[in-house]
């Protein structure tokens, strides 16, 4: 019995799907591959992908990524037992997954690393009965949220290390835009560690939250052309007016610290003190302007 659909988000990464696809068709027990086109620049072709499991679910009119929003089609649009979240950056040991017994657990974590929680199999019963991902969030901290509720409810949780054969490296460029400013041309490479550690910190604030819940409707219309467009609210831009106030202070206080971590004087002191007040007062195109991209979690 074919009982796994694995679901798989895709904005703006095509060229990792062939890969990522050829090792997930030999999963024994794999019903469908669900490929989420999250809005695309250049929409996923459905006539490009012959293999009749690989089902490209072309989601429309989503011009920010919001990793939750993309995720939560696959799992509301997913017709298996399992679900299987994998992203399409990561390619698993397959050999050793059609060893493992993973129906002992309701959800089951691939673990390399504590910090990364983003690989499972899990109960497609279980993943809707949490409502899936929390929408509050757009990009980041999603997946320890997620484990934070499962917990909750008690649920039975297994972790396997080894599974993870390879993540490709990848820029994060094609969904954190961002423009041209003085930290990006300082240091990109730091500048783009302080926008990921950012967005972390603030998925980490809205989780703390706990807004998300069954009574977060999900509503999805299939169009004449077999695209799909998501209907409900976007959620992230639900959150009150207090609460966005201290997501732009963590935002802020967060980009700063990190990008002058490695600046220990009493100068770099003050400035990582400092600029994250000054521009907490100001409206947020003033920020988008400074550090170059829009403050969200």
């Amino acid at each position: 019995m074919n009982k796994i659909t694995v679901i798989t988000s895709c904005r703006n990464r095509e060229e990792f799907l062939n890969e990522n696809i050829e090792y997930f068709s030999k999963v024994n027990l794999l019903n469908e591959h669900l490929i989420i086109d999250f809005d695309s620049i250049d929409k996923l072709d459905k006539a490009n992908y012959k293999n009749k499991k690989v089902k490209i679910l072309n989601v429309v009119n989503e011009p920010e990524w919001s990793i939750t929003r993309s995720y939560n089609v696959g799992i509301q649009f997913s017709t298996s037992e399992y679900t299987m979240k994998i992203d399409a950056d990561i390619l698993i040991d397959y050999n050793r997954f059609n060893t493992i017994n993973f129906e002992q657990y309701d959800i089951l974590y691939f673990i390399e690393n504590e910090w990364d929680p983003g690989s499972f199999i899990a109960k497609t019963s279980l993943l809707k009965e949490v409502n899936g991902f929390n929408e509050f969030i757009k990009s980041r901290f999603d997946d320890h949220d997620l484990l934070k509720r499962i917990k909750e409810k008690g649920y039975n949780i297994g972790k396997v290390e080894g599974l993870i054969k390879e993540k490709k490296h990848h820029s994060n460029e094609l969904r954190h835009s961002s423009t041209d400013n003085y930290f990006k041309r300082k240091s990109k490479e730091r500048f783009s560690y302080a926008v990921v550690k950012a967005h972390n910190n603030g998925g980490a604030y809205v989780s703390s939250l706990n807004l998300w819940g069954k009574n977060n409707k999900l509503y999805y219309k299939k169009l004449e052309n077999r695209d799909i467009k998501i209907t409900h609210p976007r959620y992230y831009n639900k959150i009150n007016f207090y609460s966005k106030l201290k997501l732009k202070f963590i935002y802020l206080k967060t980009f700063f610290t990190i990008f002058y971590s490695n600046k220990n004087n009493i100068y770099f002191a003050l400035i990582k003190r400092t600029l994250p007040v000054v521009l907490w007062t100001l409206p947020n195109k003033v920020n988008e302007k400074v550090i170059g991209v829009k403050i969200s979690s």
